[in-house]
């Protein structure tokens, strides 16, 4: 289910998020740089009530091992939500990335921050689900 994208817009990646109970309008992924494997490489973003620019969220890469497709998968958090909601960005920079409600995956935050190399794994069954769903 697509409920969402982000573009590139004057070199910063920014979208929004929609779904029947959540509406994040102004969302914005901010890389993250540094040398630890299992950093995420960006961060979510969005402005609070207040106006203020706080982190919501993070995206790590994963690679699907049949396709070789690059994707970001991660989730969306914080203490007003009763749960996490998992996403998957599919796309490029450059062009567009399509939001996909990871919840059919089954990925819970510790399936994917455990170890990279688990999100690598479980990345060709998101992208067997998304390629069965454009069907």
């Amino acid at each position: 289910m697509n409920i969402g994208e982000f573009n590139l817009k004057k070199g910063r990646l920014i979208g929004s998020i929609a779904t029947r109970a959540i509406d994040l309008p102004k969302l914005a992924l901010r890389p993250v740089e540094s040398d630890n494997e299992l950093a995420p490489a960006y961060e979510i973003v969005a402005p609070n009530v207040g106006g203020r620019v706080v982190q919501i969220g993070a995206l790590w890469e994963a690679t699907a091992k049949r396709t070789g497709e690059v994707f970001l998968q991660g989730n969306i958090d914080d203490p007003s939500m009763s749960e996490a909601l998992p996403i998957a960005l599919f796309g490029s920079i450059g062009t567009l990335f399509s939001v996909l409600l990871a919840l059919v995956i089954l990925l819970s935050v510790e399936t994917y921050s455990a170890t990279k190399s688990h999100a690598n794994a479980e990345a060709d069954l998101v992208l067997e689900q998304f390629q069965l769903a454009r069907l």
